[in-house]
C-alpha cells in the first residue's frame, strides 16, 4: 500500500527505504539521495493507517472513515497544519 500511495502523494521515499523504516524504525539514506520530512512522516504514518484497518476489517467503509485515513496519514505533516 504505501509504494503505491507514496506516488499517488509524489513521496520520494523508495520501496526499500519504506520496507527498511517499517523493520528497523530507522531511516537509511543511500548515496545523495533526499528525503523530505513530510515524506518521512507520512512514510511512517502509513503503517498506523493500515493498523486501524486491519482492526476495524469488519466496519463498513465509509467517508468519515476514508478522512480518518487520510487524517492519520497527515498527522504531524505540514499538510496537517494548512486549514
Amino acid at each position: 500500500i504505501s509504494q503505491y500511495t507514496n506516488y499517488i502523494e509524489r513521496n520520494k521515499v523508495t520501496v526499500s527505504q519504506t520496507r527498511y523504516i517499517y523493520k528497523t524504525n530507522n531511516i537509511l539514506f543511500e548515496s545523495e539521495t533526499v528525503a523530505s520530512v513530510d515524506d518521512i512522516v507520512e512514510t511512517s504514518n502509513h503503517f498506523k493507517v493500515v493498523d486501524y484497518m486491519l482492526n476495524n476489517i469488519n466496519k463498513e467503509l465509509k467517508d468519515g472513515m476514508m478522512k480518518y485515513f487520510y487524517r492519520i496519514l497527515k498527522e504531524r505533516t505540514m499538510d496537517c497544519r494548512k486549514e
